[in-house]
């Protein structure tokens, strides 16, 4: 290590290894992180003042195909709904939950929505009724019962929407996007109904079994900032890293300086130092994105954002490293195609199959999620644990609120599968020079 270290800062000093490997690409990357945190702010104070996830194309006045479809997938038609059954619940003091619905045909389902309120026969529930008549079939005001999606409402405080599903998450999607076709021609019209929804049901959150929380899907989540720009950096950083890897190599070599050099060195010294020179190359970029970080986020969230996330500090530094070192693994991959790039289906295997791979996993867990049982919860977690098959859940951590325990096991299998790659590495670098 100690050859290697020399030979990194002799090479470093190098005018031209130092502009090409650390001056330029830095700045460069640091442009695109200033560009990042601009634009997430942009977005994010977007969504919380004009809620942009309604498309344009609503103001039409057609429907929109994907409304249709998720109306298809919910209730097996594309069709609105029959006309809205309001059920008030009455008390009875035979039932488990002192309550019961007033006739058979108010039995709740699935994807019914639930008014909770303390006194349910003197609620008023007029526009949370307009919002979602012709979206489902039954409105039940209650004290305590539970679909799907249920909103809370609370004398003097804000009402509280809360999907324990997906299905309830696809309900309150369809009232969300349910607009007056008329208001839609009008700008100030339009905003102000987006706003009366917003007022009706208020905050909306998803339950997450395998955390065991409510996470809030408001723009106003500073996790969701928090996460979208750490993501970003980490990427441009894997991108920094896999690029100095291919350019030290090609620079010794086209320079026909390689063979010589790493006969002086030493092999494995020599692909030791390259590693050294990509890890100088990210943490220069690190070392300047990271105070960007900071300001951004106390630009989109507020000066008190890092004592809002203060009590997640474990959490956010285990999910860090653990992401830090997932991708370095996918790098480390990476890197196996750029030294075997003679070998058309090696380099094409080591290229694409991780990729492959972090894809066929997003979409075993996201489609999990239809299923409402233990068991599919215990599959998302077996895939949150596992490198590469749960790349986007750990990129999603911190808004998922995973188990601290589930990340920390990913990044633990990464950085054992980091270690063997890179011994497996240098062993193929020293006996295949010629070939790089």
């Amino acid at each position: 290590m100690r050859r290697a270290l020399r030979l990194v800062w002799s090479l470093a000093r190098i005018p031209h290894v130092a502009l090409t490997l650390f001056v330029f690409p830095t700045l460069l990357s640091l442009a695109l992180v200033f560009v990042q945190i601009v634009m997430t702010g942009v977005v994010m104070k977007s969504l919380s003042t004009d809620t942009k996830v309604i498309t344009q194309s609503i103001r039409d006045g057609s429907a929109r195909p994907e409304l249709r479809i998720l109306r298809n997938v919910l209730y097996g038609s594309p069709e609105t709904r029959p006309a809205l059954r309001v059920c008030f619940w009455i008390p009875d003091s035979a039932s488990a939950t002192g309550e019961r619905p007033p006739s058979p045909e108010c039995y709740p389902d699935r994807l019914d929505v639930a008014v909770n309120v303390d006194n349910p026969s003197t609620a008023e529930i007029s526009k949370i009724r307009q919002i979602f008549d012709g979206e489902v079939d039954r409105v039940h005001v209650c004290r305590s019962c539970q679909p799907d999606a249920t909103i809370s409402l609370s004398e003097g405080g804000m009402p509280q929407t809360k999907a324990r599903s997906i299905y309830g998450l696809g309900v309150v999607f369809l009232a969300l996007t349910k607009r007056d076709t008329k208001r839609l021609e009008n700008r100030a019209m339009y905003l102000e109904s987006v706003g009366e929804f917003q007022e009706t049901i208020g905050s909306t959150s998803f339950f997450v079994p395998e955390s065991g929380a409510f996470i809030d899907l408001s723009p106003t989540n500073p996790f969701v900032p928090l996460t979208i720009n750490v993501v970003l950096i980490v990427m441009i950083a894997v991108w920094l890293a896999l690029r100095a890897h291919r350019k030290v190599l090609e620079y010794f070599s086209q320079n026909g300086v390689l063979l010589p050099l790493v006969a002086a060195t030493g092999k494995r010294p020599f692909y030791a130092a390259v590693w050294l020179l990509t890890l100088l190359r990210v943490s220069c970029f690190l070392l300047g994105s990271i105070p960007m970080l900071c300001a951004g986020m106390e630009a989109i969230s507020g000066e008190d954002v890092f004592l809002k996330l203060k009590p997640h500090a474990p959490m956010l530094a285990i999910w860090a490293v653990s992401l830090v070192v997932t991708l370095g693994f996918l790098t480390t991959v990476a890197s196996m195609a750029d030294l075997k790039h003679r070998d058309s289906v090696f380099a094409f295997l080591y290229r694409y199959l991780p990729f492959g791979v972090a894809v066929a996993g997003a979409a075993a867990w996201a489609f999990s999620y239809i299923f409402v049982a233990d068991w599919a919860a215990t599959f998302r977690l077996v895939i949150d644990s596992t490198p590469m098959a749960g790349l986007l859940p750990l990129l999603m951590a911190p808004v998922l609120q995973l188990p601290s325990w589930v990340v920390a096991v990913h990044g633990g299998a990464s950085m054992v599968a980091v270690v063997l790659l890179l011994r497996s590495n240098s062993t193929w670098f020293a006996a295949h020079l010629e070939e790089v």
